[in-house]
């Protein structure tokens, strides 16, 4: 069964997976076109500084070479001839760096242009210092050479002033994409955001509609429900909790129909049983004011009519309490054989002729945890149906423990014509005894009801079943321990 549960659970993991998904997506691809402009830009800055390295480099050469050609420094030739050959190495290890820094359209032109502009400006550096050295005393010649120093000086460094104003262009266009490329990978990821808020809005909402439709529609039949349309329905739409909660409604519906069925029907019939009693007491009351009968007559027969309606009014108490689940059981330790023993004293009065009762009851078996007026009360109800159902034969009460239990049975069989096969099942609802072969229209109807819930309320079990002679009903109930015996035996 799909659950609520676990749709939400998928529709959350739906809507995460896509979100991430996209915005994985849509970061990785910014990222990589980002690195790449970053890369490019690196190495832009990488040439731009060999650049100026490189012009440096020149510039240190060309003033230790003309500082050279001075007379009075001719002690710190050695000297000015170091710092030309750590400057010609410097110059070397920036115009590698400017070599790898290039890009593969680059890799031709630039970087020859400014080795034999280099080549050009070294030799002559190189000329200029071995003159000075002493290869010549002529000093028109040194200063020849000096000014061919100074030619392709300048020259080497307008070839460096270009490449550094055109690094600089670029490098300035690089940041500039760079910054453009990072603030537009930012929008599309907040684009990326934004549609995923809506496509999740819409899962969302769909997924909403889905469980908001059927509390609607359970909304409405619990309204139509109480204003007591029972054809209210829900239509079971799926198979999760709102199926679930649809069939429930169904069977909740039904039971309530029928309990609103039987509830009025036990009003309709209890008003009548309490308006039976009430003519006669009317009728001998006025017959005896006006002394068309004896007084005592009246009297007695006023009496036996409120014993009969206080009967009723007592049996549809106790049907209302244990219909509210408020009948309580006051448990004792008692020994059920003198209850069974004081409601068959109580009842031989009413025994007619021709009928008899007989008890058989195990003097030791019969100890349990109950109330003794409730108790009393259910075997009054059973014994008195055994006794009213009796035209002529034996009513046998036995009470035992059954084998190998510890329960104790009690059984009550009378001989007669028993019950009717299709009242059985439904003996001991509330007025199904009423006139069964009419020797019970005097009864409320309510006593088999009121007896079964008596014995329910004991941890016990009742049923009625017919024999070859007759009916007999068990009653089942939990027996005490041995040791819970002794004591109720002392």
């Amino acid at each position: 069964m799909i659950t609520i549960r676990k749709k939400l659970i998928a529709t959350f993991l739906v809507i995460s997976l896509f979100v991430g998904i996209m915005v994985v997506a849509v970061y990785n691809a910014g990222r990589n076109v980002a690195d790449s402009f970053h890369e490019l830009n690196d190495k832009s800055v990488s040439r731009i500084n060999a650049l100026h390295q490189m012009k440096i480099d020149s510039l240190v050469i060309y003033s230790r070479a003309v500082e050279s050609t001075v007379e009075d420094n001719q002690k710190e030739i050695p000297e000015y001839i170091q710092d030309i050959r750590k400057a010609e190495d410097d110059f070397a290890g920036a115009y590698v760096t400017y070599s790898q820094a290039l890009t593969n359209g680059d890799s031709v032109g630039p970087d020859r242009l400014i080795m034999d502009n280099w080549n050009a400006f070294a030799l002559n550096s190189d000329m200029l210092t071995v003159l000075v050295q002493g290869a010549t005393t002529d000093k028109n010649d040194i200063r020849e050479m000096r000014e061919k120093l100074e030619q392709s000086q300048k020259s080497f460094e307008s070839v460096i002033n270009e490449n550094l104003d055109s690094e600089l262009a670029h490098n300035q266009v690089l940041t500039t994409r760079v910054d453009d490329m990072e603030r537009s990978l930012f929008a599309l990821i907040l684009a990326v955001l934004a549609s995923s808020v809506m496509f999740a809005t819409g899962l969302g909402s769909l997924v909403s509609y889905r469980i908001s439709k059927p509390l609607m529609q359970l909304k409405s039949s619990v309204m139509e429900l109480a204003n007591g349309n029972y054809e209210a329905r829900i239509m079971k739409v799926s198979n999760d909790e709102f199926g679930d909660l649809a069939a429930n409604f169904e069977k909740m519906k039904d039971e309530l129909r029928e309990k609103d069925k039987m509830q009025n029907e036990f009003i309709m019939v209890a008003s009548h049983e309490l308006r039976t009693p009430i003519q006669p007491i009317l009728g001998f009351a006025e017959l005896a004011l006006k002394g068309k009968i004896a007084t005592p007559h009246a009297l007695q027969k006023i009496l036996d009519e409120a014993r009969r309606l206080k009967r009723l009014a007592d049996d549809i108490l106790d049907v209302s309490q244990i219909e509210g689940g408020k009948m309580i059981c006051k448990m004792e330790d008692i020994y059920i054989n003198d209850v069974i023993e004081g409601v068959i004293q109580s009842l031989s009065p009413l025994v007619p002729p021709g009928v008899s009762i007989t008890a058989d009851l195990s003097p030791v078996d019969g100890f349990l945890k109950g109330d003794t007026e409730r108790l009393r009360q259910a075997f009054s109800n059973i014994l008195d149906n055994a006794i009213k159902f009796t035209q002529a034969g034996n009513i046998t009460v036995s009470c035992s423990k059954l084998k190998d239990s510890d329960k104790l049975e009690i059984r009550v069989s009378n001989e007669g014509n028993g019950i009717p096969t299709e009242i059985l099942p439904r003996l001991f609802g509330k007025f199904v005894a009423k006139d069964i072969d009419g020797r019970n229209k005097h009864g409320t109807g309510l006593g088999l009801f009121i007896t079964k819930a008596i014995i329910e309320g004991h941890d016990g079990e009742i049923r009625a079943d017919n024999n070859d002679r007759g009916t007999t009903f068990t009653i089942i109930l939990p027996a005490l321990t041995q040791e819970s015996k002794g004591l109720a035996a002392q």
